[in-house]
């Protein structure tokens, strides 16, 4: 499989290049924080590419705000990295997100997100993310998946809602606060902030591998969160809602559920 990976990437262009992260700029692109990331390249181990490259993607702090997108790469300044890069129209992107950086780095898998994940609020003491309210409301997209209605896409929705409500050491309870003809993604400054649920059925910004990601917007200096929205790749992925599964379907659900445990902190 990383043959055939590493195939598709030189096809298109791209390169698997070693080096250090020199310099970073973010900057609020609408509702999203956008980071330039300038990486001295110190070895090509594949493909070809310029000694200096600026990569771009979503994430990183400004204003005191930090924001972070679950698929999306972390690269913090002046760490020494590893990774498959193709070039954009904006600039360099690595490939895959996540997945196109590799060891050392390694993700941590269930454990509570901190301030200090990579890109995102460097220079602020690490602090724990967390929902100041008890109740966090979600706003549905009034059209869900193109493959299945939006009865039962809700009906999965809210089973994957019933499934973290139910947790008996959580402080925390997701509730439903409606449904929106114009789901508003990322941290808007000027307000007014939902946390939406949505999906793409084209343009979808990430990897081509992600089912979902979930876009969090937090305050460096404290932790707390202060905006989520969680998107489905209806571009990429067939969804389905079938008990026991469907074959080359994703169970919307399931991704769902795993996607609430980014929106609460982890």
């Amino acid at each position: 499989m990383l043959v055939v990976a590493l195939a598709v990437i030189l096809a298109a262009g791209g390169a698997t290049v070693a080096g250090e992260v020199e310099a970073q700029d973010s900057q609020w692109v609408g509702g999203v924080i956008m980071t330039r990331s300038t990486l001295r390249v110190d070895a090509v181990l594949a493909g070809a590419a310029p000694a200096r490259l600026e990569l771009v993607h979503v994430g990183g702090s400004r204003d005191g705000l930090g924001q972070r997108l679950s698929t999306e790469v972390e690269l913090a300044l002046g760490e020494r990295v590893m990774l498959d890069v193709e070039p954009g129209v904006d600039g360099w992107r690595v490939s895959g997100g996540e997945r196109g950086k590799h060891a050392p780095w390694q993700p941590w898998l269930y454990v509570r997100t901190t301030t200090a994940v990579s890109t995102t609020c460097q220079g602020y003491d690490p602090k724990p993310l967390y929902w100041r309210a008890i109740e966090v409301p979600l706003t549905f997209a009034a059209t869900l998946s193109a493959d299945v209605s939006t009865a039962a896409a809700r009906t999965a929705l809210d089973a994957s809602v019933a499934t973290w409500n139910a947790v008996d050491c959580a402080y925390l309870k997701l509730t439903d606060a409606g449904t929106t003809t114009t789901p508003m993604v990322g941290y808007q400054r000027s307000g007014p902030n939902t946390n939406v649920v949505t999906w793409l059925e084209s343009g979808w910004p990430q990897s081509a591998a992600a089912i979902a990601a979930t876009l969090t917007t937090f305050e460096c200096g404290s932790g707390k969160l202060v905006d989520a929205d969680v998107l489905f790749n209806g571009q990429g992925f067939t969804f389905s809602v079938a008990p026991l599964g469907q074959p080359a379907t994703a169970d919307i659900e399931n991704t769902f559920t795993h996607e609430l445990g980014h929106l609460v902190g982890f």
